[in-house]
């Protein structure tokens, strides 16, 4: 669990410096231009310097390598041809001793032959690791301004683009309020006229029952009028031996 909050540290201390240098290319594309080609070759410098200790690592461990090899050959030279002596006089103790130490001297000497040639080979891998590496920076590096420039342009043109999204936003945003305020208008308008043709028939309707509730002349009749009177009670309705070693060691790769 703690290297887990350690590596969501890194990871935000990470994100939070591509977003500062965000911040600064956009305030300053030239600048943040030219801080960059100087980084890349800062870092082309330290590879190179790199390389070069890796090419003298290797060439010190191949000279070794080489020196221990080469003595390895001449004593198997030297004990084929002791080999050969004391095959055509077994009697002679003396080259049987010479061959013995011999033989003695090169098995001793495998173990740091095979370690030599492993420190030659691993030298020579990170060599050709780092000359990799430098090789493909110095390629990078042939159209390093071009390449910042080209970034700069597509930064400018996407921030320009993003201005004018923004404006055309602001604008719909501003004929959506003015339709809105149309729409409200019209309703304000539509709700007048609703409530004037109401007023209308209500005066209408008012004038009607106006006239129908004026006495008329007739009614003026003092009988007529007793009648009325009378008719007001009524309610309406309401909704892994010396040639054994010797092979063995022949078949040992030096």
């Amino acid at each position: 669990m703690l290297e887990l909050f350690k590596n969501l540290g890194r990871a935000k201390a990470h994100q939070a410096s591509e977003k500062v240098a965000e911040l600064l290319a956009s305030a300053d594309p030239d600048a943040m231009t030219e801080a960059a080609i100087l980084e890349v070759e800062s870092q082309f410098r330290a590879v190179s310097e790199e390389v070069a200790r890796a090419r003298a690592d290797h060439q010190k461990e191949k000279k070794e390598f080489d020196a221990v090899e080469a003595l390895q050959n001449r004593r198997m030279k030297a004990a084929e041809k002791l080999k050969a002596d004391f095959d055509a006089n077994p009697a002679n103790g003396e080259i049987a001793a010479a061959l013995e130490e011999l033989l003695k001297l090169m098995e001793e000497a495998v173990p740091e032959i095979e370690r030599e040639r492993r420190e030659a080979d691993d030298a020579l891998e990170l060599l050709d690791a780092l000359e990799g590496s430098a090789k493909q920076m110095a390629e990078e590096m042939k159209n390093l301004r071009e390449t910042a420039n080209r970034a700069k342009r597509d930064m400018l043109k996407a921030e320009q683009e993003r201005e004018a999204a923004l404006r055309r936003e602001e604008t719909a945003q501003r004929v959506v309020g003015i339709k809105q305020r149309s729409s409200s208008y019209s309703k304000a308008v539509e709700a007048m006229e609703r409530a004037a043709s109401s007023a209308r028939q209500d005066a209408d309707a008012a004038q009607l029952r106006a006239r129908l509730l004026a006495p008329v002349e007739a009614e003026k009749n003092s009988l007529i009028e007793q009648a009325m009177a009378a008719a007001n009670g009524e309610t309406p309705a309401s909704s892994g031996s010396l040639s054994e070693r010797l092979n063995r060691l022949k078949q040992h790769p030096a």
